[in-house]
């Protein structure tokens, strides 16, 4: 029951976080000040399930939680681009520090590659958190 409520719970997060990107609300503001730490809320749940299947030795499991995972940071691309916490937009972000890592994360999982995913799921981590330092954002991604 424990892994199936989580899903449920983790499916739910990215559902209510579409939800809140494509309301009417966000089309008459232009950007949602408030639903980035949401979007992070549920990047954070996405990339730990990520570390735990791959802590498992089931990187396998893993590949639908990086394609949930990528469609949230293009999620933010499109709709919290030009968000005013932000140093810069934030496909900027997204193409220098994340992009490589997940797409070769991908590779090594559809590959069954599990040594080149645990190391691309670090610098993903990594890369993360020099965004988190650069923002001085106190949460932190975790292994």
């Amino acid at each position: 029951m424990g892994k199936h409520w989580f899903t449920l719970m983790l499916i739910g997060m990215v559902v209510l976080g579409w939800n809140a990107c494509t309301s009417a609300e966000a089309e008459q503001q232009g950007y949602l000040h408030k639903d980035l730490s949401e979007q992070m809320d549920a990047l954070a749940v996405l990339q730990g399930s990520i570390g735990e299947e791959l802590n498992k030795g089931t990187p396998q499991n893993a590949d639908w939680l990086v394609e949930g995972l990528d469609s949230v940071l293009l999620l933010i691309n499109e709709r919290l681009n030009e968000h005013p916490s932000l140093l810069r937009p934030f496909d900027k972000f997204y193409e220098q520090k994340l992009k490589t890592p997940i797409h070769s994360l991908r590779e090594a999982i559809a590959t069954g590659d599990t040594v080149a995913a645990r190391r691309n799921y670090i610098l993903l981590v990594d890369r993360c958190n020099s965004c988190h330092k650069e923002h001085s954002v106190e949460e932190k991604a975790h292994y």
